[in-house]
């Protein structure tokens, strides 16, 4: 699967100094940058598909948040990608 290229540190969609952009398609790099932004999207927060993302205000970052549920939760997200 070939993906537009982000910046790892910024996350912005990567532009070269000549203005291009540039695409991911290195197995690793791509399953990396998936998994970052999918941990990345909170719950409710895309307005094209509420669904998605993980419910961080719901259940980590609570006070004393089970653990036991938080590690699957995280687990569960990136087990659903398909080259995970």
């Amino acid at each position: 699967m070939t993906d537009l290229r982000l910046d790892p540190t910024t996350g912005d969609l990567y532009v070269s100094d000549v203005g291009g952009t540039a695409l991911v398609s290195e197995y690793l790099a791509g399953v990396r940058q998936r998994l970052m932004i999918r941990l990345q999207l909170f719950a409710g927060e895309w307005f094209l598909n509420t669904r998605l993302g993980v419910p961080y205000y719901r259940d980590v970052l609570v006070k004393n948040p089970n653990l036991t549920v938080v590690r699957a939760l995280l687990r569960s997200k990136i087990l659903a990608d398909v080259d995970v």
